[in-house]
């Protein structure tokens, strides 16, 4: 698949490092029922233990398409780009972009590919979608893997300067306007990096939402509605295991965030880097390894024919 084929990336970034990181990854985009189009992508032989992979809300899937294609040497993988991602529907005014509706997006993505039984992994604010999932039991999952958990919780956790300050922002940024988020969009898009330098390109493609006025205003609706629910008690409810992997270092997500999880998890495992930041999901070998490790180990499975 070819960089221009991914939603939100320009065509100059086609000669960027990262745009490697999309081969053997296929694209197909499918209509939801209010006539909402997204991206869906996967890679992997159908057939096999399935995965749904989940996205940072309203983020390019390049971030995520190095660990889809390590997972697809054993599972089929599956992955979808929110809607709400800017360069799709664009000219649509009248988007819905509630959890329900990218909780109903994913069960649209399963039946596509005829996936009655799928484990998940989820990124950031990924973890939103995830958990709905894993409480109605939609994938039929019997383990779950939760990437640097960007969400609200009850309870005293150490937060970093990006959880303190930005993402309580966002509802007064999307009740301000368009003319507000151009503002906002001059302070957060990054100007197109260099070949070479996989950093700086990470950082383009994540900061794409900011590209201008507008698709700062769609990605401020998109996180309104996942910030307005605060998780707690739902951790203790999950019927699966769960393995929450983080870095130390992660300067956009604390780590006390997973150890917050952990302690209300019913079976639950931890892995922490060192360092690597919030974006070691995008190359870290080790962190590829640990995850594909316990989605692997039958001792870590709950047999999903005996939820209750």
């Amino acid at each position: 698949m070819s960089i221009q084929e991914v939603a939100g990336l320009p065509p100059s970034f086609a000669n960027l490092t990262i745009a490697r990181w999309l081969e053997d990854v296929e694209r197909l985009t499918l209509t939801a029922s209010d006539g909402v189009e997204f991206n869906v992508y996967h890679a992997g032989t159908p057939g096999k233990p399935a995965i749904l992979l989940i996205n940072p809300v309203g983020v390019s899937v390049l971030l995520l398409s190095p660990l889809m294609r390590y997972l697809s040497e054993d599972y089929f993988v599956v992955s979808w780009e929110t809607r709400g991602l800017p360069s799709i529907n664009a000219g649509r005014e009248d988007l819905s972009l509630t959890v329900d509706d990218h909780v109903n997006d994913a069960r649209m993505v399963l039946a596509h590919f005829r996936i009655e039984q799928a484990d998940i992994v989820a990124f950031c604010s990924g973890t939103s979608i995830a958990l709905p999932l894993l409480e109605q039991r939609t994938t039929r999952a019997s383990k779950a893997v939760l990437i640097s958990p960007s969400v609200l919780i009850d309870g005293d956790v150490k937060m970093t300067n990006y959880q303190r300050t930005v993402i309580p922002i966002w509802r007064e940024v999307m009740s301000k306007g368009k003319d507000y988020c151009a503002i906002i969009s001059n302070f957060m898009r990054a100007a197109q990096p260099k070949a070479g330098d996989v950093d700086a390109e990470i950082d383009y493609v994540n900061r794409l939402p900011f590209a201008n006025g507008q698709s700062t205003y769609k990605y401020a609706a998109l996180h309104t509605h996942l910030n307005e629910t605060r998780h707690g008690r739902v951790f203790g409810e999950l019927p699966v295991p769960v393995l929450l992997v983080h870095a130390h270092d992660d300067d956009l997500i604390h780590v006390d965030v997973s150890r917050f999880i952990e302690g209300r998890l019913q079976r639950s495992n931890f892995h922490v880097l060192d360092k690597g930041g919030h974006f070691a999901i995008c190359k870290n070998e080790e962190l590829h390894r640990a995850i594909k490790g316990y989605l692997m180990d039958p001792a870590s499975t709950v047999n999903v024919g005996t939820l209750p």
